[in-house]
């Protein structure tokens, strides 16, 4: 996997707009794939949290009983493509040791190891009981809670980075998620995230993208949410 290069600062009003952030790619080999790697350092005067989801909308009650379903499925399978990112995700985070990391949307617990083995302290939240329960008993030196990335259960300035690997898409509002976890992070720290890159830029995307639109129909009736490729437009 070619590394990524370039870290660009952001505001968070262009998040919110759904503007390009900054770009970073990497390539997968084994499916031809390409990610793109964002990292953040906010302003702390940039945002405003307004409530909390506790799984009210359709699309939050949706991906926590799919994730509820296939949690062990994804670690033992799919979770294989996902951890190839990370290392490239803690390094542009530039996560050292003695830093406080909060791994958001944790899954099964695996940016918070590799941030651990770098001597970082680390805490994992996700909304799924199961893969909370996974990354627990994966990483019994690790504290992991179940909460909502829409409204963190963390003090302001409580952490040094906050990550999320693929995660975004997963959640009804990205633009809130990003706010909290900008409320959480301590002055001077950095919020890094990954996301999917389109069919265009995505060879194994296209594929399936090219797929589904000739075998099958994507009007399936499915909750609406944020765009697939939300933040992956460069």
């Amino acid at each position: 996997m070619s590394r990524p290069t370039g870290i660009l600062p952001v505001e968070l009003s262009q998040i919110r707009q759904a503007g390009s952030l900054l770009a970073r790619s990497g390539k997968l080999p084994d499916f031809r794939s390409r990610c793109s790697l964002l990292i953040y350092k906010p302003r702390y005067d940039d945002y405003n949290i307004i409530g909390m989801s506790k799984l009210k909308d359709e699309f939050t009650r949706f991906e926590h009983a799919g994730w509820e379903r296939v949690a062990d499925k994804y670690h033992s399978v799919w979770s294989s493509l996902t951890r190839q990112f990370i290392p490239d995700l803690v390094s542009a985070a530039e996560v050292s040791s003695g830093m406080s990391v909060l791994d958001v949307a944790c899954g099964p617990g695996y940016v918070s190891a590799a941030a651990k083995q770098l001597g970082a302290v680390s805490t994992g939240v996700d909304f799924s009981e199961k893969m909370i329960g996974i990354a627990k008993q994966t990483f019994p030196g690790i504290s992991f809670l179940q909460g909502d990335a829409q409204n963190l259960a963390f003090e302001k300035d409580s952490f040094d980075r906050v990550l999320i690997n693929f995660g975004l898409l997963h959640i009804s509002r990205p633009e809130k998620a990003c706010a909290e976890a900008c409320r959480v992070l301590k002055s001077g720290g950095r919020l890094g995230f990954t996301v999917w890159a389109g069919p265009e830029k995505n060879p194994g995307a296209k594929i399936v993208s090219d797929a589904i639109e000739a075998h099958a129909d994507l009007d399936v009736g499915l909750p609406e949410g944020p765009p697939h490729y939300l933040y992956g437009e460069r």
